[in-house]
């Protein structure tokens, strides 16, 4: 019944989304790997790159990360993907959601962490990963089956593109 309403609400507020994606923790499973000169790698889910092309044939996509860091690890997956990584400050992000719906779009926004709990409340609607902390979950519209870094992107894609997975058999 929930997933009915999501949908429901979806296609009620218009056929374009922006759909926000915060990098770390969504797109990896969190987890970052360092040596002695610091931060070197980061493990990123495997499916991400094809269901983002399946988003953006109808919405916009952003990519957000906090993490100047790993930046330019994130960056080259995301440029690897065809995407650009937008650098927003975890304190900026809820401007940066509510300059988006003054655009006139509903705004999905999707992350983990509990400092994006003011973002995730001001989108249109709001996911996290199954592996967010229990104050995430406890303040999103829908908390995925997936975990971070193992196939959000595609559930937000069956979300939002859904007769795309049906007339490609993939239901």
């Amino acid at each position: 019944m929930f997933n009915y309403l999501i949908r429901r609400r979806i296609s009620d507020l218009g056929p374009k989304w922006v759909l926000v994606f915060d990098v770390d923790g969504v797109l990896t499973n969190g987890s970052f790997f360092y040596d002695k000169k610091g931060k070197t790698i980061k493990c990123f889910g495997p499916h991400d790159a094809e269901a983002a092309r399946v988003l953006v044939e109808e919405h916009e996509v952003r990519f957000i990360s906090a993490d100047t860091r790993g930046q330019e690890i994130t960056k080259r997956r995301i440029t690897d993907m065809g995407f650009a990584l937008e650098i927003v400050p975890a304190g900026h992000r809820k401007s940066y959601i509510e300059d988006i719906l003054k655009s006139g779009f509903p705004t999905a926004f999707i992350a983990d962490s509990t400092s994006d709990i003011p973002s995730l409340k001001a989108a249109t609607l709001s996911f996290c990963p199954l592996s967010a902390n229990r104050y995430v979950k406890s303040c999103v519209n829908k908390v995925l089956k997936s975990n971070g870094g193992d196939g959000v992107v595609e559930e937000i894609a069956r979300m939002f593109c859904p007769h795309y997975y049906v007339e490609n058999g993939l239901t």
